[in-house]
């Protein structure tokens, strides 16, 4: 039976991780994606590594603690890249509590699946022809989405991390008359991934949809049925 989810006002006090790979080709060495995602303000954060191992968490946690703060909650599954003694020690020596999704039960990480999902469409969408280069567009998808209006709290994940929104660089009166070539193509790359966001966004959630429905059981009781109520009161 599915249970609440536990609802976290405060921003990183919740935060689920999980790894996307081997993806292959490499890119620069690297065949892992470490993602995720804050339960609260919705804001992602993705690095890529060339191994799913205990080292790379270790990094990835430590990076996001000292941009962020210590968090209160880390969430992941029980693969031994989170569930070992290195990870547990970082995690205990700053006072974070550690928990874990249910064995077999890939859903009770929803959140960050369905972004791992949309983080694929975007990036597979963008590199297309040179496959070998995700993991230097990781940042533009991440920037992307994280400026972009959430369906579930109605603002950007970024507004509710940082409390305001980033003037946008793509304002031609930002952007200077000398700018080189090379910084315009970079601008131009992250237009472009922004442009799409809406359409990949949109179409990941007919996709969860779609695999939500297949999946659902309709249950249908007959008149005077007898059937049994799950009272959260008894023990």
């Amino acid at each position: 039976m599915l249970t609440s989810p536990k609802i976290i006002g405060i921003p990183f006090q919740r935060f689920t991780i999980y790894y996307i790979g081997p993806i292959y080709p490499p890119s620069n060495g690297n065949s892992y994606i470490l993602v995720g995602t804050c339960a609260t303000t919705k804001y992602a954060i993705a690095k890529s590594y060339k191994n799913a191992d205990a080292r790379s968490t270790v990094a990835y946690l430590i990076d996001i603690i000292l941009q962020f703060g210590a968090i209160g909650e880390i969430h992941s599954d029980r693969g031994l890249h989170f569930a070992n003694k290195l990870v547990k020690d970082l995690l205990k020596a700053l006072n974070i509590n550690n928990t874990y999704s249910i064995a077999y039960r890939p859903q009770s990480q929803g959140q960050t699946e369905k972004f791992n999902g949309t983080l694929i469409d975007m990036i597979s969408h963008i590199v297309q022809e040179q496959p070998k280069k995700w993991s230097l567009y990781l940042k533009y998808v991440l920037f992307a989405y994280n400026t972009a209006i959430n369906n579930t709290t109605k603002n950007t994940p970024f507004y509710l991390s940082h409390g305001y929104n980033p003037k946008s660089i793509f304002d031609h009166n930002f952007i200077s008359t000398e700018t080189s070539p090379e910084i315009l193509l970079e601008l131009e790359k992250l237009k472009n991934i922004r442009d799409e966001l809406p359409t990949l966004l949109a179409d990941r959630y007919l996709k969860n949809k779609k695999h939500y429905d297949s999946n659902k059981v309709q249950v249908k009781f007959k008149l005077n049925e007898k059937v049994l109520i799950k009272d959260e009161n008894r023990k």
